[in-house]
């Protein structure tokens, strides 16, 4: 007698029922068996994958091993990558099961690392891909740098009035538009606890009350996720660690399309090579009766004739990575100062790192460490 089913048949008054074997589902007609097809996976966003074992078949044992598009793409997740195809039909990881990989931008590690090879204020012209974390602001002509592919790190002061903001990313030279990526703001956070000084005291060019400047930060995410590659890619925030602060005698690169000393505003992306002093020294060059102390959650930094000017506001402070990763960390964020040329004040990125990580995981802000 020929068998109804493929595989198993189990009987019951006026009718009976096909099962199949482990690694096999029942096809339509509900007699025949087919191998698992896992199929292929689907989201493949800034990965791909490769066959281990026959190209191209995604049968039951079949195995694959995924990878990022690197190198601005980091696997988080996924073990090694590797998966197989198991008899439930999924694409299995022996660590994180059916789980599959993610691919994150690589941060702080730009194509063409900055050199200070010559002699933004007493800076050098930017090439591009040597700051490719910098946002310029086209609508308050303030700066920024990229955290993620959706979240841009800037100061209060360059946003706390703004909701629109148009930026652009991936360029050094504001007349050759050709290279820039818009970025728009879906959603605009100041800190909390921000609060603008008056308008009499200037951004960045009259000693202002500088309570009225603490707290100077803020985070925008993005309407749509920005492509990583050599022009455009994030800095990576400081860690938890007493080396990352950024004490006295450390030097970082500041970047901007700010005042120059010969123009108003640079067509080119600048930079400049800046040391962090002591917090002093700003407060001593306010002069005589005007001292100017700092808060706690505020950096100086600068040198003579070496400074952030207006229309860097928002920029961002970067340090090497004191662990020898190879990789810059934004230590500072350009706020206020006294002039152009003197020292530059900056908020200071370390002491906000639960508010940066809690608004970008959409939890409730909180407030800065000190």
């Amino acid at each position: 007698m020929e068998t109804v089913c493929d595989h198993f048949c189990h009987n019951y008054i006026g009718g009976y029922q096909c099962y199949c074997r482990k690694g096999y589902s029942l096809q339509s007609n509900r007699k025949t068996c087919k191998v698992k097809d896992c199929r292929t996976p689907g989201d493949l966003e800034n990965r791909s994958y490769e066959s281990v074992t026959a190209q191209n078949v995604t049968l039951l044992a079949s195995v694959i091993k995924f990878k990022c598009d690197q190198p601005y793409y980091a696997m988080v997740g996924g073990g090694h990558g590797l998966y197989t195809c198991e008899a439930n039909g999924k694409w299995m990881n022996s660590k994180v099961g059916e789980t599959l990989p993610s691919c994150e931008p690589v941060c702080g590690k730009p194509a063409e690392p900055p050199s200070f090879r010559q002699r933004i204020l007493g800076g050098i012209p930017a090439e591009e891909g040597n700051f490719p974390w910098h946002v310029y602001f086209e609508t308050t002509v303030c700066g920024g740098a990229l955290l993620s592919d959706r979240w841009v790190l800037t100061s209060a002061s360059c946003v706390e009035r703004e909701r629109a903001v148009r930026m652009f990313a991936g360029g050094a030279d504001r007349s050759a538009p050709g290279g820039w990526r818009l970025l728009e703001a879906e959603e605009v956070h100041p800190h909390p606890l921000f609060a603008r000084p008056p308008p009499t005291a200037s951004r960045h060019r009259r000693p202002p009350p500088p309570a009225g400047f603490d707290h100077d930060i803020a985070l925008i995410k993005l309407k749509r996720k920005v492509g990583m590659g050599p022009a455009v890619s994030p800095i990576c925030l400081p860690a938890k660690h007493p080396r990352y602060q950024a004490g006295a005698g450390k030097a970082g690169y500041v970047s901007g399309f700010g005042r120059t000393e010969d123009f108003a505003q640079s067509d080119v992306l600048m930079f400049a090579l800046v040391p962090v002093v002591e917090r002093s020294e700003c407060g001593n060059i306010s002069g005589p009766g005007q001292a100017a102390p700092l808060t706690e959650n505020m950096l100086c930094a600068g040198s003579a004739g070496v400074d952030a000017c207006a229309g860097d506001g928002g920029g961002a402070l970067v340090l090497e990575d004191p662990l020898g990763s190879g990789a810059y960390y934004v230590a500072g964020i350009v706020s206020w100062g006294f002039s152009c040329g003197t020292y530059g004040v900056y908020t200071n990125v370390a002491n906000y790192l639960e508010w940066i990580e809690s608004t970008m995981a959409g939890g409730i802000a909180a407030g800065p460490a000190k």
